[in-house]
């Protein structure tokens, strides 16, 4: 394990968290959206700042924060990062700078830019952290500006029944979590570790089996409650139909219950987790194939949204459970591509809301002829998320499919099946919101503001960008697939080849 000459992790995390304490006082609107934007990019900066070492050092070693905290009496790096997680972490200040930028302007004020740069600084804590206390701290603060949020942002009659499904599922989830990682402090000492919840140890000790069990079915309902699968599933469209959708992006877009898989619970149990892994698999194909048609019957635009995203994440989801590197590198492609799809996406939709209210799937709105920038671009977005050709996530999806029916033959065409149904929803949800002549009644409707189309296109850009030079993203992603497959088999476990 190598250290920084410099403490980036932290100061990845420090300076959105100092950033929203700072523009909480702030009461001009835009005032707070220019000193938040600023934030995030200097955060966006030290988060490449911190990638940097990983992907250009041979291997891409585990980099950690130089200073160390005494845990247990031993002296220790807490923060640092690797292949897996240093995409993640530029990919959690991007996806923030670009909502912070195309937010509408009746959405975003102080109090809104400071729960999006605490949820961004909660979210980078959980990414980085290498102790498994600090990875449920990340992961229960990384929740609370969502519910902070939503209960000032839903309607009136909503505001309870959403704060509650909120509650009831992800603090939920925070609450397993806490009591499966005070189990695997019990098993890490039986182990002989000095550190029990060191991350990097734990990834590398054989664990003793009797009662294991017990932690990986509170780790796997903790990763099923925050991501929403089967039957853990029915808050994402709930939420999305109550509150607006920029509220959950800090909630749903950065997938922590899949880093919690692939981080914790597939290297501390792998040859348990390599015999449940196919279960999980079929809730979370369940969860995409139910969720697509969900979608396709919704009637309002905000459930459609969510059924989608439910579904594509599940996909994700899927590829990470391949015992095959081209499959998990799948997956972690279209981690990454679908969440910037899925943001742009959102931004679209709470563009739509800022100029003519929620929208209805039942009758034809015809804002393409007023609005063709915001058209073209949802539509783009939207077939982004289904693994549109010409983009990154068309790569993730090819390399998904093989190695799905490389682990679990005969899966790979539902796979298929749910993305082109989620297809015909993200073009049904087009035809009645943009097609069509304009209603009598309809609102004027303005064009597209200069900070919107810029964060909207620049997603466009970059997933063009990957879908025609795929090369390096492909390259980093199998190298933290190799690591994940290799931690996943019991063979491998606890030899040299296993280590971060």
């Amino acid at each position: 394990m190598n250290a920084f000459d410099l403490p980036l992790c932290s100061a990845a995390i420090a300076v959105p968290l100092l950033g929203a304490l700072a523009i909480r006082g702030i009461v001009h609107r835009d005032h707070a959206r220019a000193w938040s934007v600023v934030i995030a990019i200097a955060a966006l900066a030290v988060a490449v700042a911190a990638a940097i070492p990983v992907y250009t050092a041979p291997e891409h070693p585990f980099f950690a924060d130089p200073w160390q905290l005494a845990v247990s009496g031993l002296a220790r790096p807490m923060l640092g990062i690797d292949g897996l997680s240093a995409a993640l972490v530029v990919f959690v200040a991007l996806v923030t700078l670009i909502t912070l930028i195309a937010a509408p302007r009746g959405v975003l004020d102080a109090r809104a830019a400071s729960a999006l740069l605490l949820g961004e600084s909660m979210t980078l804590l959980a990414f980085c952290a290498l102790d498994g206390w600090l990875l449920v701290l990340g992961w229960t603060a990384s929740l609370i500006p969502g519910f902070t949020e939503i209960r000032r942002n839903a309607q009136p009659k909503d505001v309870r029944p959403a704060s509650r499904i909120y509650a009831m599922y992800l603090f939920s989830s925070a609450v397993l979590l806490g009591i499966a990682m005070a189990l695997l402090a019990r098993f890490g000492a039986a182990a002989g570790l000095e550190a029990p919840l060191d991350l990097p140890a734990l990834a590398t000790s054989v664990l003793p089996r009797a009662g294991a069990w017990t932690i990986i079915v509170l780790l796997a309902v903790a990763i099923l409650l925050r991501e929403g699968i089967v039957p853990f599933h029915s808050w994402v469209p709930a939420l999305f139909e109550r509150v607006p959708p920029l509220v959950l992006v800090p909630t749903v877009v950065p997938q922590l219950g899949a880093y919690l898989l692939v981080r914790v619970a597939i290297p501390a149990f792998p040859g348990m987790i390599h015999a449940a892994l196919p279960s999980v698999a079929d809730l979370a194909l369940f969860t995409a194939i139910y969720g697509a048609f969900v979608g396709l019957a919704q009637r309002d635009l905000h459930r459609a949204v969510g059924s989608l995203v439910m579904s594509q994440s599940a996909l994700v989801f899927v590829g990470l459970e391949c015992d095959n590197v081209e499959g998990v590198a799948g997956g972690l492609i279209l981690w990454i591509t679908v969440g910037l799809a899925m943001t742009g996406l959102m931004l679209s939709v709470a563009a739509i809301d800022a100029r003519v209210g929620p929208r209805e799937l039942r009758r034809f709105t015809g804002l393409a002829q007023r609005a063709p920038w915001l058209a073209a671009l949802f539509l783009i977005l939207g077939l982004a998320n289904v693994w549109l050709p010409g983009t990154l996530g068309f790569v993730g999806e090819d390399m998904l499919v093989h190695g799905v029916l490389a682990t679990y033959p005969g899966v790979g065409i539902a796979v298929i099946v749910a993305s082109a149904i989620n297809g015909f929803s993200v073009l049904r949800a087009f035809s009645y919101v943009f097609l069509g002549p304009p209603p009598a009644n309809l609102p004027a409707v303005g064009a597209l503001l200069s900070r919107e189309r810029v964060a909207l296109v620049g997603v466009v850009v970059l997933l063009a960008i990957g879908g025609v030079f795929p090369g390096p993203a492909v390259a980093m992603r199998s190298w933290a697939a190799h690591r994940i497959v290799e931690r996943s088999s019991p063979v491998t476990h606890g030899s040299p080849s296993a280590t971060p």
